[in-house]
């Protein structure tokens, strides 16, 4: 209270570190759990399934789709559909990833957070954010925008009425699945562009592209866990990008704290040594002066979690939203951002002090408590 302008200065100094810190890492813990349930979803109980796309659309007993059920390494395959498209409603809309698949297949089916995977007619499961942003939920009918196959190699776009039966879990908002049932919408009965399947016992990944590759009409053979870890690698060098951010706060925050911390104790260097010449130790001193940064770290650090808060959820709905608006992201912060943002605001601030402990002990008190007119 002797200097409010230094002390508030301080405390907005700390609170701006804890808040970037906050921010920052808040921001990673983000995008990890948005990986986390991808992965979950994509992977569920079949962590080394591999999609095969076909250079074609072909029938499920041809034989390119034979040859990729029936080689060794396979131990089972899921034939489905892919298509792109887009969901309208109102004057909004949504590109989709369209997956036409059997849903009571023993290999992988979506999650769902609410709804059914059966239909009496045409429906559809569509992502949660996607289902946020068209402004609809199980039961309502939405319109699909869709290719439309007529004749060999022709191909309409057509629009049709669809009612949305589920919601599934996945954060991705461009993933939207059908039965394959259905497929007599798009003119594609018992047609196949994808297969899904899980490497044989003894078999890997490898050994399944390598046959498959020399079979005719494969475009493609990946695994599914490939995504996740690119995006997964990519987040490794954010990591490093934000370790070198989140020091660089925590050394300003010190230096903040350890220059306040020296000008306080210049300023009331003759009531310390009236302290001392009165027999105070330099602990009762120093812990004095820790008390004061204790209480400026606890408000620094509570005023700047509320800010990095605030900051990190306005980079998302201003920023993130409009970069990346596939993507279903909610404010994440783990407790080790938090634990990092008291070790930071508080922990270090609050044992600054101990630095000055050879200036203290070397005060020389006649010359301290002598006064000049």
């Amino acid at each position: 209270l002797r200097a409010p302008r230094r002390t508030l200065l301080t405390l907005l100094g700390v609170a701006m570190a804890i808040t970037t810190q906050i921010a920052m890492i808040g921001m990673l813990d983000t995008f990890n759990e948005v990986i986390d349930q991808g992965e979950q979803e994509f992977m569920q109980d079949s962590p080394d399934r591999m999609i095969v796309a076909l250079n074609n659309f072909y029938p499920v007993n041809a034989e390119p789709v034979l040859a990729v059920e029936q080689a060794g390494p396979v131990a089972e395959a899921v034939p489905a559909i892919q298509l792109g498209g887009e969901l309208l409603r109102g004057n909004d809309s949504v590109e989709i990833s369209l997956e036409l698949l059997d849903l009571d297949n023993p290999l992988w089916t979506p999650n769902l957070l609410e709804g059914r995977l059966e239909s009496d007619g045409p429906g559809i499961i569509i992502a949660e954010k996607a289902a946020d942003d068209l402004g609809v939920g199980v039961g309502d009918t939405i319109t699909l925008k869709h290719p439309r196959r007529e004749g060999m190699f022709a191909y309409h776009m057509v629009e049709s009425e669809i009612e949305v039966i589920a919601i599934h879990a996945n954060p991705l908002r461009y993933l939207s699945y059908m039965s394959r049932d259905q497929a007599g919408l798009m003119g594609l009965e018992n047609m196949v562009n994808v297969l899904y399947l899980n490497p044989a016992d003894g078999s890997t990944a490898t050994d399944v592209k390598r046959v498959l590759f020399a079979q005719p009409g494969i475009a493609s053979v990946r695994e599914v866990g490939m995504f996740i870890r690119i995006f997964r690698d990519m987040m490794s060098l954010l990591v490093g990008f934000m370790s070198v951010v989140v020091i660089a706060v925590l050394a300003l925050a010190f230096l903040i704290a350890f220059n306040s911390t020296s000008i306080n104790v210049d300023e009331r260097a003759r009531e310390i040594a009236t302290l001392f010449a009165f027999g105070v130790p330099v602990r009762t001193v120093t812990r004095m002066t820790m008390v004061e940064n204790l209480i400026t770290g606890i408000l620094g650090t509570l005023i700047g979690i509320g800010l990095g808060l605030l900051s990190l959820q306005w980079m998302l709905d201003s920023r993130i939203e409009t970069m990346l608006p596939d993507l279903s992201l909610s404010v994440v912060l783990s407790p080790l951002a938090l634990a990092l943002a008291i070790l930071l605001g508080v922990v270090v601030v609050t044992l600054t002090p101990l630095l000055n402990l050879r200036k203290l002990t070397r005060m020389n008190l006649p010359s301290t408590l002598r006064v000049v007119e």
